[in-house]
């Protein structure tokens, strides 16, 4: 990465997330031949012991899920927020949350209930207080 604070060795850790991205998100990586589609070859970033230049497609597309990966390998803190439902990292774009509609839903999910029974709760009063007892 351009940059990135200097040349030095990738931890384990760091070849260990390395693999899993590129096993589980890069459109690149051919899971049954377990080589790299473009190169028709193993995958450059399995290989990979430093930091420096990586592959593009990587370094653009595949790198950016990994927030704290990011982080480690350029020295600069990720722009990305931690959803509160499903703990997955996301872009914040203006006053965003949650990291999908599914997981706001999720989260509403108990003020809905809440604000419900309150309804019900209110139009049952009406009701009582409209019935007259003889």
């Amino acid at each position: 990465m351009e940059n990135s604070p200097g040349v030095r060795e990738l931890t384990a850790s760091e070849c260990r997330v390395i693999r899993s991205l590129v096993e589980s998100s890069c459109a690149n990586y051919d899971r049954p031949r377990k080589e790299c589609l473009p190169l028709e070859c193993a995958c450059y970033m399995f290989g990979k012991a430093y930091t420096g230049a990586f592959y593009r497609y990587f370094e653009n597309a595949v790198l950016p899920l990994n927030p704290l990966l990011v982080e480690s390998l350029t020295g600069q803190a990720a722009d990305t927020k931690t959803c509160p439902v499903c703990g997955g990292w996301f872009s914040p774009d203006g006053n965003r949350v949650y990291c999908s509609k599914k997981c706001r839903t999720e989260a509403n999910r108990p003020k809905e209930r809440e604000r419900k029974k309150c309804l019900r709760e209110q139009a049952a009063m009406s009701r009582d207080l409209g019935k007259k007892y003889y």
